[in-house]
């Protein structure tokens, strides 16, 4: 190896191991910045929960309103029927960790507050934070299309409840 008067490489000579290794290295590189971008985002999600509102809605809205009613009686039918409280759906709690679902709460509770959260109607199983689902007991209301990937992501015993929408996605 030889450097020129600037101190520029003027060439260089490598095995093919070295290359390889430097190959490996820069994937790293591009992997670790598209996580750290990746969560940037999810960041500001969390913080800023009515940013959320726009993905929320483009999220329920790929079912007709027929559908997305029929699932918010049936959560709020089983709701009232398991507890003997009355139950509520919040379509404007929007934060991150619903993974765009909508949460349903039983008696006087609030979205800000974790005590009385009975579950989420139509969660997208790659947002929701399945820690929070494990924790509060959530039950997830979802349409028969989607019922296997939640079922698969959501953490053992969990409840997912199918409801039959007559829509196919």
């Amino acid at each position: 190896m030889s450097l020129g008067s600037t101190g520029v490489w003027r060439w260089l000579w490598a095995t093919a191991g070295a290359l390889a290794e430097a190959e490996a290295y820069a994937e790293e590189e591009r992997v670790g910045r598209e996580r750290w971008r990746t969560q940037q985002i999810e960041y500001a999600a969390r913080r800023f929960p009515e940013a959320n509102a726009p993905f929320v809605s483009e999220w329920q809205e790929t079912l007709a309103p027929a559908a997305r009613q029929r699932l918010e009686d049936t959560a709020l039918a089983q709701a009232r029927a398991e507890t003997g409280k009355p139950a509520f759906v919040h379509l404007t709690a929007t934060a991150y960790h619903f993974g765009c679902g909508v949460l349903v709460t039983i008696g006087s509770a609030v979205p800000g507050s974790t005590r009385g959260w009975y579950g989420l109607i139509r969660p997208d199983p790659t947002k929701l934070d399945m820690k929070l689902v494990e924790q509060l007991g959530l039950v997830l209301f979802t349409i028969p299309d989607e019922a296997a990937a939640l079922r698969e992501a959501a953490p053992p015993g969990t409840r997912v409840v199918t409801v039959e929408t007559g829509q196919n996605i």
